[in-house]
Parts: C-alpha cells; structure tokens; sequence
C-alpha cells in the first residue's frame, strides 16, 4: 500500500504540476520523489540497525501515518502557492520551495520502504514482491483515480492508503489496540475515514474547495468558473459568458463591420490555453458571419470542399466554421475526452453551440495522427488552427500531445488522408520580428513534401497573415498536388479583400527573404541551410525531436538570456522556459551536493580509495544511465500514445515491475565476475541502443494500431530493458558491500543525486540532441559499467589493467 501510494502521489502531482505550471516542470516531479526517498533511505541507513530491527513494526506504523498526514499538507501547497511567475527570479524562489514540500511526503514512503527491505526478518524476495505488486499496481490505478474525480480531491482520497497501512504495520507489532509509538490506532483509522470522506466531498461538490488557485501563476477564483473538469490528461475549465460583444477572433480582418457581435466562453486547458466556445441557435447561419472575417477560415473560401477534418476540437468553433461555409460532413477529433463529451453528451454544452442541431457532424475522441493512419475515406480539407495549448507555446512546449502532430511524420500521415487537389490548412503565430512559428511551418511543409517526392515545394504552398492586427496569425494552406489556378485565384483574392498579407505564394517571391529561401529548396540541403541562417530553430522537426513550439536554442544561454527579457510574447515564452529548465539543473545540483553528498561524505570515514572510486562511478553511471532512458521512453511512447500522462503510467508501471524481477532474479543468477558483468553490460547496452535506432520508425510503421494496442506494444518494448535494468543496483550493491560495508549510504547518495540530476538532464538532451540520442546516451552509460567493476572484483594485490587504472586516476582526482 505504501509503494503503490508512492506511485500514485508521483502521478498525481504530476498532473497537478502541469496545470500550476508548465509541462516540462511536471516531468521533474521524478526528480522530486527520488531526491525525497533518497533521504528517507538514509535515514534508515544512518540508524541503528538493531534498535530498528526490534521496532520495525512501530517504525513502520508511525512513518506511514506521517506519510498520510504529509499528502493533503503537500496538495495544498501545491494547489495554493503561485509556484511560476512571469518573472524569472519570483520562480526561482517559489519553485524551489514547493519542490522542498513537495519532496516531504516522498521522505516517508522512502524511510518506510527502505526499513522493509533492510530491517525486516521475512525474506528480501518476499518483501520486494509486495513493493512491486504494489508499485505498478499504482500506476494503473493512477490513471483510473483520475478519471472519476478531479485530482485534488484523488490526491486526498490516496492519503487514505499509507493510513491504512499504518495500520497494517501496527497489527503486526501485535501490541493491541494500544498506542503504537504514540500513535492510537483510533487515530489511524479516523485519519483514514476522514482522509477519504474530505476527498470525496471535495469532489462531489459543484465547486471545489480544494482546487488549483494560480494556474500557470494567475489567481483564479472559482466563482469565475461556469465549469470545472478533471481527467488524466487534462483540466478543463469554463469562464462565465461574455454576452454581446466584439466576436473573438484568433487572427481578425481589420475589413470586419464594426456591427457584428457575438457571444462566447472560454474553455479553458490546463490553467491557459484558451479556446472559444461561440454560442449559436443551430439554425441561424448568418449569426456566425464574423467567422468568415478570421484568416484561420481563409481555406474554406476554396470551391468543392464537401467533406473536412478538424484536427483538435476544442470548444467545437472550427466545426461551426465549417458548417458556415458550406461543408456537407464534418468530422472533428480531440485527444481529450472531456471536450468531445461535452459537445456530444452535454446537453447544456450542445445547447449554447448549436450542436444539437448540426446535420452530419462525427465527433471522435482520439489521437490523430493514429485514427488518420487508420481512416480509409479521405478529405477535400483538413484543418489545424491553433491547435496547441497556450500553457505549452509560452514556454516551449515540452508537452508532446500537439508535437506530435507538428513533425514531418505526423504531416506525412495528414497530407496522405487528402483527396487529390485537397488541402491541408495550419494557422500559428506570426512574429513579425522574426519567423518564429510561422517560418517552422512554412519549412515544416517544404520538409513533409520533399520527404513524398515533390521537386518544387514552392507550387503546392500559400502563406498568409495577418496585417497590424492585435493577435499576428498566419495561415497556410498545402497540398501533395501543386495549387490550381483556381485556388490561387480565390486564396488571392480573399486575401486582398480581407486586407491579409501574403507571406508566400508560387505566384511571386515573399516580402520576407527567410520565407523566400524556405519555399524556394529544391532539396533538403538546401532547407536545411535556409533554416540555419535565423536565430531561432526553423529547421523542420522529427519524431525524434518533436518540440516545434520550443525554438529558443537551449544551448546558447547569453541569447537565452537576453530573448527571455526581449517582450517578444510567445517566443520570449520559449526562451524563458529554457532558462528555466537550465535553473532547475542548476537547482538540483546545488540541493543534491548540499543536503545529501557533503553530509555523507563528512560520515564516510576510512574506505579504500579504489573502492570507494569505482563504487561511485558505477552508481553513478547507473543512476544517470536510468534516469537518460526512463526519460527518452516516457516522451517517446508519450507521442505515440498521444499524451504524456499515458507515457508516464504505461511505461513506469512495465519499468517498474520488470525492473524490480530482475533485481529478485539477480538473487538466483549473480553478476560475480568481470565476463558475467560484462556480458550482462552488453545485452543491456546493445537492447537500448537498438531501441534508440530503431523504436520511432517501429512506431511510426505502427501508427494505426488501436490505443490499447499500442499501450501494450509500449509495454512489451519495455519490459526485457527493465529486466535488465533491474540486475545494476544489487550487482553493484553486493559488489561494494564485500570491500566495505561503510560505504552503503554513500552509494545510495550518489545513485540517488544521479537520478535526481538525470531526469532535467535528460529533459535538456532530448531538446538539443533528440530522443533518440538521449537513449543511446543512455544505454552508453551501461556500457562503461565493466570498467568502473574492475577494482570491486580484482582480488587484493593484483594489478588493474592500463584502463583501469587510468579511469580510476581520473575519478579519484575529481
């Protein structure tokens, strides 16, 4: 119980974390509950192991109970401090201290998890298969949790679990319904009736008491909200009406009549990014006039379009859009369930926009790109206006549910669902300081049609924008075959009507030179040197390195620097956000040197230096090896799951599981000697570094396959690597403990610091090398494993080999 609450508490805040703030910061709630079960692990460690042998049951008891009270006091700092500002330094401040406290409840699992396995007299094997049984139990029940209630209130009915597991522990003390080290068994249980009976309140009441009040740093009240949803993937959330007012348009023609109004709510993503839901009667089509003067509806003004595709639903707009200009049959899809059940189970959602009325409208809740794969009637127009959320453009989008569909794979796949002559249209930001989004697109689909063949780019692409408007939108439009002149007859023509620019066309040179040299490759050196020539990344993504909204070059920080400050909104976002994730490095580093090593190196005492050496680069090396390749397989299958929260529960419950058999199974088959170690190095090295040649071609090949299918394809992918995996902490741990059973809580240390540095290291490394490279990075940290051995299995006074004695040198100075 207490094993699968750790788990399930690290998903949790996950999600929490990427509505408070930004997606990337959720990923380093890992690095999180390793540094606060590291800690609690030494403590144990630290103790005296007699004294915690003949109270372990007490121990235990009292641990758990602190557990429990530690999650609701975790969950409301979480939820009510601002933990990300606009401002840089005001992060750095808060950031830290809720990653303090969000650390506390992990220090108790850890103590309790690591007094079990150290300090119990049952079997190691028996007591680690309960630890597993439990930990990917809680990644499946995770996800589940959510779905039924919001996750601040599953956060309070989980605090119930590590209660009960007091309990439990305080059973098997066999001391009666007495006080258990102080704490009364009536008390436990009350905790848990009340741990359980808050959350459920909380969930059941229409507007929660216990909710995220500075979503992305804005102080949001829930009298503000119409509606407040929760799932695995997603908060959904609805602003009151804005009655009869200037409509919203995401990129509006200055042409527009004065006289229109409109009225809309927000609905609201995560904390930030917003979408309109527009209200509508069902019946009156003119009422959606002001549609037609947004430059993300430019497409639809094209002739014979009977049948469209929306690539992300949201508040249902583009559908309406759609039906305004005269689409027969529309068919929408969201990766969100919440917004599809609204507009197609809601009667109250499908009354204020009409659907309820709409003839021939299909709405789908799943993945794109997989339904694409599988869909056998294709399309005269497939639209993708802003489909992002704003959480992840401003700051750099380390979320990979839109990525995915922003790579020259995921276009290869759209472009292909089109009827000959259709079109393929994509609205993004234009930076008119620069090319930022609007120049990523433009070579995105240079990319994606000299992948299927074609020799002049420059015929298939129209590009628009928008002219001095409050929001700079630009639209394109694509196709495998090259435009007709009717089409650029009428994409021209509304263009000038409606007073857009026209950024790119094959029937003249853009205004803007980068634009210009983009569409005029022939070949993809010469895309690739025309992406070169700007500051920010225009250069077309990949599967492999999926991050189209984070152009702010990671490895170039005094620019970094100075872009973050420019003001130059979504693009300064990006750059803030890199600067960010450089803090948390820096962040990490100092916290693990700080609280965890110079503490235990000041208790080390005498070890052998060899020892002590080579026992620190091989935790090391596994530590960081581990961290590189959780990380690269959660963001991979995450894209091709279609969410990262399913990445996160898929793989970590296979991880997890098969790792932990490996470790029981390294108790029957030990790694005692220099050719096991390195046969074992080998296959596990040689399995990730053929994972990371060939895994994201697998699945894309693999795109079509149902959810559930993939999902278990991700499993089984994982599954041997993690066995594998399992046998490196006990070889090691066996291996040092034979030289000097003093070094333990060291090693712990620096297996613990590397797993906490590792996780934004390989946050980073994915951004700048690939996903891809982060695990082959990864599998070479296993690789190197035989060497940092050598001095643990020599026999006393023989000699190391050159190598050896040259890496243990080089260690030994550092």
């Amino acid at each position: 119980m207490v094993s699968g609450s750790t788990l399930m508490l690290q998903l949790l805040l996950s999600r929490i974390f990427s509505v408070t703030t930004w997606y990337h910061v959720s990923f380093l709630v890992i690095s999180i509950a390793m540094f606060g079960m590291t800690l609690g692990a030494l403590k144990v460690y630290r103790g005296d192991a007699k004294a915690q042998r003949a109270t372990i049951a007490q121990l235990a008891s009292r641990y758990s109970f602190f557990f429990a009270l530690a999650i609701p006091a975790t969950a409301i700092a979480v939820l009510t401090i601002p933990i990300v500002d606009a401002k840089v330094v005001v992060t750095l401040v808060f950031l830290p201290t809720v990653a303090f406290l969000t650390s506390v409840p992990f220090y108790f699992s850890g103590f309790v998890i690591a007094l079990c396995l150290t300090r119990s007299t049952f079997k190691v094997s028996a007591v680690y298969g309960y630890d597993l049984v439990g930990a990917a139990a809680g990644c499946i029940s995770a996800l589940a949790l959510m779905e039924v209630l919001d996750t601040p209130s599953a956060l309070l009915v989980l605090a119930a679990a590590p209660a009960l597991a007091g309990l439990c522990f305080a059973k098997s003390a066999q001391t009666g319904p007495v006080a258990v080290s102080g704490v009364r068994w009536t008390s436990m249980s009350a905790a848990a009736v009340l741990l359980a009976g808050l959350g459920m309140l909380n969930g059941a009441l229409p507007a929660p008491l216990i909710y995220p009040m500075f979503p992305k740093g804005t102080w949001t009240p829930q009298s503000a909200l119409e509606l407040d949803r929760w799932n695995s993937i997603s908060r959904v959330t609805i602003l009151r009406e804005e009655k009869d007012t200037v409509p919203f348009n995401w990129g509006p023609s200055a042409t527009m009549p004065q006289t229109l109004r409109s009225s809309y709510r927000q609905l609201i993503i995560d904390g930030n990014a917003g979408t309109p839901q527009v209200r509508f009667d069902g019946s009156d089509l003119s009422s959606l006039e002001h549609l037609s003067y947004d430059i993300t509806t430019l497409a639809y003004r094209l002739p014979n379009l009977k049948r469209a595709a929306i690539i992300g639903l949201g508040g249902g707009r583009d559908v309406l859009a759609a039906k305004y200009f005269g689409v027969s049959e529309v068919v929408a899809l969201d990766v969100n369930g919440i917004q599809v059940d609204l507009l197609r189970n809601d009667p109250e959602a499908r009354g204020y926009t009409g659907f309820d009325k709409l003839q021939n409208v299909s709405l789908i809740h799943d993945e794109a790109r997989s339904w694409m794969s599988r869909n056998a009637e294709p399309f005269d127009i497939i639209q993708m206006s802003l489909v992002d959320t704003w959480a992840a453009t401003a700051v750099g989008a380390f979320a990979l549910t839109e990525n995915g569909l922003y790579t020259i794979e995921g276009w290869r796949i759209i472009l292909d669902d089109l009827t000959p002559g259709g079109v393929f249209t994509v609205s993004r930001w234009l930076d008119f300081e620069g090319t930022a989004q609007t120049g990523r697109i433009l070579a995105l689909a240079a990319a994606t049609l000299l992948d299927r063949g074609v020799t002049s780019p420059v015929a298939h692409i129209f590009l628009a924008g928008t002219h001095g408007a409050h929001r700079n939108v630009s639209t394109l439009v694509v196709s495998l075959d090259p435009l007709t002149q009717a089409q650029l007859d009428v994409l021209h023509a509304t263009t000038e009507e409606l007073d857009f620019n026209v950024l790119a066309s094959p029937r003249g040179t853009s205004a803007n030179p980068a634009f210009q040299e983009i569409v005029a490759a022939t070949t993809p050196g010469q895309l690739a040197e025309a992406t070169r020539r700007d500051f920010l990344k225009l250069f077309p993504p990949t599967d492999a390195q999926p991050f189209f909204f984070n152009q702010a070059p990671l490895d170039r920080p005094v620019e970094l620097w100075r872009l973050a400050h420019s003001g130059r909104g979504a693009i300064a976002g990006h750059a803030a956000a890199s600067m960010n994730l450089l803090a948390v490095i820096a962040i990490s580093l100092l916290a693990v040197t700080a609280i965890i090593l110079l503490p235990l190196w000041r208790a080390l005492g005498r070890v052998e230096t060899s020892v002590l050496a080579a026992g620190s680069g091989y935790f090391f090396l596994i530590g960081l090896g581990f961290m590189l390749i959780e990380i690269s397989l959660l963001q991979c299958m995450g894209l091709y799951l279609g969410h990262p929260s399913f990445g996160l529960a898929i793989v970590l419950f296979s991880l997890i599981l098969f790792t932990g058999l490996g470790s029981l199974a390294s108790g029957r088959v030990t790694l005692a000697s220099t050719a096991r170690i390195g046969l074992w190095a080998a296959v596990t090295a040689g399995y990730f570094l053929l994972l990371g040649l060939w895994m994201l071609g697998w699945f894309a090949t693999l795109a079509e396959l149902s959810m559930g299918s993939r999902a278990m394809m991700c499993a089984l992918l994982t599954a041997p690597g993690g066995f594998l995996l399992g046998f490196g902490f006990p070889t090691g741990m066996a291996l040092c403990q034979t030289r000097s059973g003093r070094i333990t809580p060291w090693l712990w240390g620096i297996n613990g610091a590397a797993g906490v540095l590792g996780s934004a290291v390989a946050l980073a490394s994915n951004i700048i090398f690939g996903l891809d490279t982060t695990l082959i990075l990864g599998a070479l940290c296993y690789a190197a494993l035989p060497i940092a051995t050598l001095p643990l299995i020599r026999k006393p006074g023989t000699e190391l080999p050159p190598i050896a004695r040259v890496v243990l040198a080089t260690s030994s100075d550092t």
